[in-house]
């Protein structure tokens, strides 16, 4: 880190650092307990205490929104998606676990753990028990975005994204465990909100503004200023009776103000925080960035390293780092629209620019050469056992791995859209302007050629070499040899299936599967097109995978299905996004690939981490297959080989 000239009056040392499992998502500070509850991008749960020990860890039931600890620590909340709540104990063990019915926005808990506070996105908020029992509710005008319970007096202070601030009284109501909520004041701001936090007593309520500074209001509401440390502030904590106040900026900088507002330390980080506390007698911030990385800075300078890293980074046993990079790109926006693929049948790597020539790597690193340019627009590359195929829409390249070289494939091309390729024996499937489909040799000749009356969604080769299409009117179009089309109605009524070649090790009957996103049906076909089997799906799809022995169906909200070649349902996910990409394991199981700035991460369909990497820059585009993992890393080539994770 760098300090800046205004760094004079403090010395912060770094204590230790620990890292998540997966990208952090945010952490909350038990300062009596001296415990820190942490969860991350694959909703792990983790108790650490402030050693940088790792306590306790726990999967959470669900997708986690938002967490928060007790200053006890004897009730952690964690918010799931929906409004579901669930209510852990010291070690992380659950409590109660109740669906609030609300569009949640906002969590809050009282210093003792004796009650929660939800807030919704239309201004109607509830309190709960911390055993999951209603117990009030309260309303405002505006949504609220952020709240926090005042330590030692019965008040609730709440925030709305939209530039309000709002304290409330805890009153007795109605009998046990029941409150009642009475808005004492509300002041409006010219700015959002981006994080609220107080001091113990309430008198210093600090609104993090962004580019309008750090707002002060006291216990009755009252405006007293603004802090200026600058840049776009996102966090502004302050320790519990207000000495010390830590401000991260949006910008990565990292502030140490007094409680007027005079900068006693300044550093830069290499990312923007996404989760910072003050410990309660002001001795030391700790800071979590996106990345994983949880540090402890000593204020005073003298404490002596603790816990797991002293020296810097405690690496995860999920934590690798590339096996090797290369510059492979002439500048960024060659690397930002690369198309990689990995070949495992030898083990190759391909990629292709805007220069739009195929390059190959082997998996230790040996660059192979590159092949012939292809003009047109549009990167295309496609694998098959010994071959890849690089094309834009005009020109189609093929490379051969055993001879390790390259040839222009001679077809005249307009607006290629699909392409399924086995040179060893059928040849080249081509589809041109969505209707028009071939059959190609290496050669550059045509088999032959067929004009289809409906635009063609997908193509796929069974193990026979036999080729299949699904067409925008619900139909699978069979070819013969001689290209002779057969059509049979698959979608009633009329909707565009999806199709691929039947996963290995499937029943030999079993020639391709067929998908129906909005009719919510996965079938396996034989080669004349008859429904051997069917899956009804829980939600309409978007993806049709082919992976080793499985199919995996894949729902806009990141659902995933894995189906085998008989049409058993072998696994379920959640948590995927449109970045995510997935392989097959060493063992065939299905892995997914997902990038998130600087973290390429690995997980299995439950989410569970297998592996990650934080990296230089921004990771880009990346290809997987059974060896492994490409990613463009900044201008560089990386790779990550299955055998050495």
């Amino acid at each position: 880190m760098s300090e800046s000239q205004r760094s004079s009056r403090l010395s912060p040392t770094t204590s230790w650092t620990v890292l998540t499992d997966a990208p952090l998502r945010g952490f909350s500070l038990a300062r009596e307990e001296g415990l820190i509850l942490a969860w991350d991008e694959a909703d792990q749960l983790y108790l650490f205490d402030l050693s940088g020990n790792r306590v306790a860890s726990s999967r959470a039931p669900g997708k986690v929104v938002n967490a928060v600890a007790s200053d006890t620590g004897s009730l952690y909340v964690v918010l799931g998606e929906n409004g579901m709540l669930w209510l852990l104990g010291q070690g992380l063990e659950p409590i109660a676990e109740r669906p609030t019915g609300i569009d949640a926005s906002a969590l809050a808990v009282d210093p003792h753990g004796r009650y929660v506070a939800i807030a919704s996105k239309v201004g109607s908020h509830a309190l709960f028990t911390r055993y999951g029992k209603p117990a009030g509710q309260f309303e405002s005008r505006q949504p609220v975005g952020h709240l926090a319970f005042v330590a030692d007096a019965p008040l609730l202070i709440a925030a709305s994204n939209f530039g309000a601030i709002m304290g409330f009284e805890l009153v007795p109501s109605g009998g046990p465990s029941k409150l009642r909520l009475d808005l004492l004041w509300q002041q409006n701001l010219l700015s959002n909100v981006g994080r609220l936090a107080l001091t113990g007593d309430g008198r210093m309520i600090l609104a993090s503004c962004h580019t309008f500074g750090v707002h002060r209001f006291d216990l009755e509401g009252n405006i007293e200023g603004a802090y200026h440390p600058g840049g776009s502030a996102t966090h502004a904590v302050p320790d519990f009776v207000g000495r010390n106040i830590a401000v991260a900026t949006i910008e990565g900088e990292l502030s140490l103000l007094n409680s007027t507002g005079n900068v006693r330390w300044q550093t830069g980080l290499p990312r923007p925080i996404v989760a910072l506390q003050v410990d309660a007698l002001g001795r030391f911030v700790i800071h979590g960035m996106n990345s994983g990385e949880i540090t402890r800075l000593d204020l005073d300078g003298s404490t002596k390293p603790a816990g797991p890293s002293p020296a810097g980074r405690a690496l995860s046993g999920h934590l690798r780092d590339p096996d090797w990079t290369l510059t492979v790109a002439h500048s960024e926006e060659q690397a930002d629209f690369a198309v990689l693929a990995v070949l495992d049948e030898p083990p190759r790597i391909g990629f292709i620019t805007t220069r739009n020539r195929l390059q190959v790597y082997t998996t230790d690193g040996k660059a192979l050469g590159q092949a012939p340019e292809i003009t047109g627009i549009g990167r295309i590359i496609r694998t098959a056992p010994g071959y890849l195929a690089a094309a834009t829409d005009r020109c189609l390249v093929l490379y051969d791995a055993e001879q390790n070289g390259a040839q222009r494939i001679d077809l005249d091309l307009v607006e290629l859209t699909h392409m399924v390729f086995r040179p060893r024996s059928f040849g080249l499937a081509l589809v041109q302007e969505q209707y028009r489909v071939g059959r190609a040799g290496l050669n550059g000749r045509w088999a032959w050629r067929r004009e289809l009356a409906s635009s063609i969604e997908e193509i796929a080769l069974d193990r026979g070499d036999r080729l299949a299409a699904t067409d925008a009117e619900g139909h699978l179009v069979l070819f013969d040899d001689e290209g002779q089309p057969k059509e049979i109605t698959l979608a009633a009524p009329a909707e565009p299936c999806l199709l691929i070649e039947a996963p290995e090790r499937s029943p030999d009957a079993v020639s391709w599967l067929a998908l129906a996103r909005r009719l919510q049906w996965l079938r396996g076909l034989d080669r004349n097109g008859k429904v051997i089997w069917e899956v009804r799906l829980e939600f309409e799809a978007w993806q049709l995978l082919r992976l080793g022995p499985f199919a995996l169906v894949l729902a806009p909200d990141g659902r995933v299905v894995a189906v085998d070649g008989s049409g058993k349902v072998r696994g379920k996910g959640q948590g995927g996004d449109a970045k995510s990409v997935y392989t097959s394991g060493p063992r065939g199981e299905p892995i997914r690939v997902s990038r998130q700035g600087v973290n390429l991460i690995t997980t299995d369909l439950t989410g569970r981490v297998l592996w990650r990497t934080i990296a230089s820059s921004a990771v880009g585009p990346i290809g997987t297959g059974r060896t492994g993992v490409a990613a463009m890393i900044g201008r560089s080539l990386a790779w990550f080989g299955a055998n050495s994770s």
